[in-house]
């Protein structure tokens, strides 16, 4: 399994997998977890996946992406995210990823962005956010419009100051 590229583990009924599931698959450059009813995210899992490009975790039950979840995919360009219960993203979830190309966060419960969350990846392109409390609609081009979609979330970054949301 050492030399394993691509592993598409979709439509199962996980619930939970160990931290340390993906340690030793160190060549892994395409991951597929969608639709497996995780609720948890060990930051765990992709620690030693430096290789990985396209990452799918969409269509689970997520809540909270673990802040430094990512500090060793810096080759990460696709990011899935879409279809969890995830309220908030923050900046330093996201502070290694400077290839990623595309984030796509549709269908979340999110209420708030870190304002710096979409300032570090400079090759960033496209960001699809539909479906989430603060703001609904998606970017093409992210970096070319920056101030135009930076406007746009502005109910988004204001919501981060803000606890529990009411819970």
């Amino acid at each position: 399994l050492k030399n394993l590229r691509f592993l598409i583990l979709s439509e199962n009924l996980f619930e939970i997998l160990p931290s340390n599931l993906f340690k030793s698959l160190r060549s892994l450059e395409r991951l597929d977890l969608n639709t497996c009813r995780l609720s948890t995210w060990h930051s765990e899992w992709f620690k030693n996946l430096n290789k990985i490009i396209s990452l799918d975790i969409s269509d689970n039950l997520i809540e909270e992406i673990p802040i430094n979840s990512f500090s060793a995919q810096n080759n990460l360009q696709s990011l899935k995210i879409s279809k969890n219960k995830i309220q908030r993203l923050e900046f330093l979830t996201f502070r290694s990823l400077e290839k990623l190309e595309v984030l796509e966060a549709d269908g979340n419960l999110i209420l708030a962005l870190d304002f710096h969350v979409l300032d570090l990846p400079k090759m960033l392109k496209k960001i699809t956010f539909n479906g989430n409390y603060c703001f609904s609609g998606e970017f093409d081009d992210f970096q070319a419009n920056k101030d135009e979609n930076l406007a746009k979330l502005e109910e988004c970054f204001k919501n981060i100051y803000i606890g529990d949301f009411g819970e």
